[in-house]
């Protein structure tokens, strides 16, 4: 996908203004999308697909996460955009040397610079219980409560977890060795307690691997069409299809 990167860190709301009035007005064909980079301490980053810019709302979320950057405790690096995301999408990465962010008063200091978003992603730079937040907010101090109960009780290192409506809604885990991954796979559904009235997709896999080795939706029966089963190693499909005939809600 074309894309043009733009530093702008020390310009003025006008001035960028001026830019994103400039791509918009006179696009070049080959151009999709704009990364204009709006503060380098912390490294603030906005995006935009060139078609869908509003120039006003643009400039407006330039001056918040101007905001927000230094209100953030610890420091994060921020990735914003509103692609496929009207109420704007929010990545937060911090340091290796940084405590994990607190996940409670980060979402009220998001929230407080730019209103109600559609999804916060939070990535710790060190290793912590979860690798990977995707929240969409409202996510309340008792809902994470809940969720860190339940996520502290699984026999699993966990990579990522969606929360939407305040509860897991996808979980990707990666197994211990010693165990059978049925074994482990199975106490995962239980400690969650997901089923129909609480689906959740769940994938899983081994350490330092880029990709799943299978996905069950717990409860549900919300695949992605394509499927992917051809590319997995026969024992995985195998696998995988023990746990779906088990656990998804597909007709069979």
């Amino acid at each position: 996908m074309p894309q043009l990167n733009v530093t702008m860190s020390t310009a003025t709301p006008q001035q960028i203004r001026a830019v994103v009035d400039l791509l918009k007005n006179d696009p070049h064909e080959d151009l999709e999308t704009v990364h204009i980079t709006v503060s380098d301490s912390p490294m603030i980053n906005a995006s935009r697909r060139i078609a869908d810019i509003d120039t006003d709302q643009f400039v407006d979320d330039a001056e918040r996460l101007r905001r927000l950057g230094p209100a953030l405790d610890p420091p994060a690096r921020i990735r914003w955009t509103r692609d496929d995301v009207p109420d704007g999408a929010l990545v937060l990465y911090t340091s290796e040397e940084s405590p994990e962010p607190p996940i409670a008063p980060t979402l009220a200091t998001i929230r407080g610079a730019l209103g109600d978003v559609g999804l916060v992603e939070i990535i710790p730079g060190k290793p912590n219980l979860v690798q990977d937040w995707k929240i969409h907010p409202p996510f309340s101090a008792d809902q994470l409560q809940r969720v860190n109960s339940r996520l502290e009780s699984l026999p699993v290192d966990i990579s990522a977890v969606t929360v939407a409506s305040g509860v897991i809604t996808d979980l990707a885990v990666s197994l211990r060795p010693g165990q059978s991954p049925e074994t482990q796979l199975g106490e995962v559904v239980a400690a969650l307690g997901a089923g129909p009235d609480s689906p959740v997709m769940l994938s899983w896999g081994s350490r330092n691997l880029p990709r799943p080795e299978g996905t069950v939706h717990v409860g549900g029966c919300g695949y992605p069409d394509p499927p992917r089963v051809d590319s997995l190693p026969n024992e995985h499909k195998t696998l995988q299809q023990r746990l779906r005939e088990q656990f998804d809600t597909c007709p069979r």
